[in-house]
């Protein structure tokens, strides 16, 4: 693995990323996007493959 490297001078979304399984082929990703307190949750639903 290489070195950590700094993309950009973005804050760290105020929350950390989540995944929820749903049942055996689906699971709910979460995650938040922005600069606290203008900051907005996002969500998606993501069926898996075989």
């Amino acid at each position: 693995m290489g070195a950590a490297e700094k993309l950009n001078d973005a804050y760290a979304a105020p929350y950390s990323p989540a995944l929820t399984r749903v049942n055996d082929h689906v699971v709910f990703a979460a995650w938040s996007e922005g600069l606290s307190p203008d900051f907005s949750a996002v969500g998606r639903f993501v069926v898996l493959g075989d």
